[in-house]
């Protein structure tokens, strides 16, 4: 007689946790003091976020997809993306040179606070070499989250029809 192999039970999440995977959000005013213990401890632990990451994927995105069609919750960015940093299409500045990295990212383009600002460029002259300045009138433009889901070949059946007219164009860091 075959011997049956045990199933791994996947663990149950708590909606304050999957809703910590679809907003970032960790202090949710209907939440009572130990769901909000519980998922502030979950949103410091990158393998726990990973692990519920991969257990709620295919849920998560279902809903995701149909409400936002476009758009990738960001756990998707930091897990799933191909690339981590989405095309520049425009505007000025540099990135802080020790600010180029994927983990400083939000959703696929750097913070308004990774580009060198006019206080740094007497500091990075130091360095021998000539930064392009943030610019308030011109600032960096990087590709729309449907863009880039599009030029990936991502988009799911039916969610480029979905997509507002809007969403096509750039995404301005200000």
């Amino acid at each position: 007689m075959p011997l049956k192999k045990k199933r791994e039970k996947r663990p149950v999440y708590s909606d304050v946790r999957k809703n910590y995977l679809l907003t970032g959000e960790w202090n949710l005013p209907d939440a009572n003091e130990d769901e909000q213990w519980d998922v502030f401890a979950f949103s410091g632990d990158g393998a726990a976020i990973r692990a519920a990451w991969e257990d709620l994927r295919e849920e998560l995105l279902a809903d995701w997809l149909w409400q936002r069609p476009g758009t990738r919750p960001w756990p998707w960015w930091d897990f799933d993306a191909p690339e981590p940093l989405r095309l520049r299409v425009g505007g000025k500045g540099d990135l802080i040179p020790a600010y180029d990295n994927p983990r400083n990212l939000n959703l696929g383009i750097p913070r308004k606070d990774d580009f060198i600002k006019g206080y740094l460029s007497s500091y990075t002259a130091k360095y021998g070499r000539q930064f392009d300045l943030y610019d308030p009138a011109d600032p960096p433009a990087f590709e729309s989250e449907a863009s880039y889901l599009r030029r990936f070949g991502l988009l799911s059946p039916g969610e480029e029809k979905r997509v507002p007219a809007e969403a096509w164009g750039p995404e301005v860091v200000r």
